[in-house]
């Protein structure tokens, strides 16, 4: 299900028009709404059509009067947002400023505090940063991650008893046979749950989230070696698809439909590459070590968070 994403403001549209172009081409459906005094109720009949809310206010408008402060614009429609979508699917763009550093949104935190306890996180927009396309793409990956989150509930359950499960299975297999290859998956899988469950939590760990690009195209050439060393129909096949899935980074750019059907394509994938992986008999060969330790490996696991994830996590406030 495609997320419905409103974006409310008491600017008109033509202020936001950047950012609707940016949540269009990732093929949200964006309601756009116009805050004015006299439309209250029409304010509340237009979230309830919306899965996530993004506030929208411009320094053009002279300050950062969002709420807490005199002359406040948004007090109730924050609180509005927030009761009936949860501060979860509820944001705020602020834009046209002169700062958008780390100090400048700390300023805005520590005199604006509702921000922080009935939104999911502020974004701050320069004219400088909206006039690169490169800078601009990067800053909006955090908003775009945010959306997808509520794409993702719905297999959070199945996913971390995934995890569970494939937890459970290294820490049996190295515990009852303690060699350097069990000891290895084991540390693969530590080293991806760590940025998989965590977003970043240590700086050491930054070159984590580098796994996620690199390992689908490493799990494509060892499944072609696998299936030139044992040439048979279902290794050819696994390593055909693999090569499909790994060139479909973004595939958020597709239709709903190539989308459902790229993620069922992955997971199967996934768990098949790893049953493959246990199928191949221990070897004192270099290279089929390799192929092996690499095809079973629970951390191709990480793949479901690389697909459906943004390569930019937002960062926590």
């Amino acid at each position: 299900m495609e997320p419905v994403v409103g974006i409310f403001s008491r600017d008109g549209v033509s202020e936001y028009s950047w950012l609707l172009k940016s949540l269009n081409s990732e093929y949200y459906e964006v309601l756009p709404f116009c805050i004015s005094n006299d439309n209250h109720h029409k304010f509340i009949q237009q979230i309830k059509k919306c899965q996530f809310a993004i506030l929208y206010h411009t320094r053009n408008r002279g300050r950062i009067n969002i709420t807490d402060v005199t002359d406040s614009l948004y007090d109730v429609e924050i609180q509005t947002l927030s009761q009936i979508l949860g501060k979860d699917r509820v944001i705020v763009v602020i834009d046209d400023l002169e700062d958008s550093s780390e100090e400048a949104r700390n300023t805005i935190l520590n005199g604006q505090p509702t921000l922080l306890i009935m939104t999911a996180g502020i974004f701050l927009f320069t004219q400088r940063e909206k006039s690169n396309e490169q800078i601009l793409r990067n800053k909006l990956q955090p908003i775009i991650f945010l959306i997808q989150m509520y794409e993702r509930r719905p297999w959070k359950t199945v996913y971390y008893c995934m995890i569970a499960t494939f937890s459970a299975i290294a820490i049996h297999e190295t515990y009852h046979s303690p060699v350097g290859r069990n000891f290895l998956l084991v540390s693969l899988w530590a080293a991806v749950l760590t940025k998989t469950i965590f977003w970043k939590p240590f700086s050491f760990l930054s070159f984590i989230p580098r796994i996620h690009s690199v390992l689908p195209w490493t799990v494509s050439l060892v499944s072609l070696y696998n299936a030139y060393r044992r040439p048979n129909i279902y290794n050819v096949a696994l390593c055909a698809f693999w090569f499909i899935a790994s060139s479909g980074r973004a595939h958020y750019r597709y239709p709903s439909r190539w989308r459902s059907f790229l993620k069922t394509m992955r997971y199967s994938l996934v768990i098949y590459s790893f049953y493959i992986g246990y199928q191949i008999p221990d070897t004192t060969g270099v290279s089929d070590s390799v192929v092996r330790i690499v095809l079973c490996s629970p951390s191709i696991l990480a793949l479901y968070d690389y697909y459906t994830s943004t390569s930019v996590p937002p960062k926590p406030l």
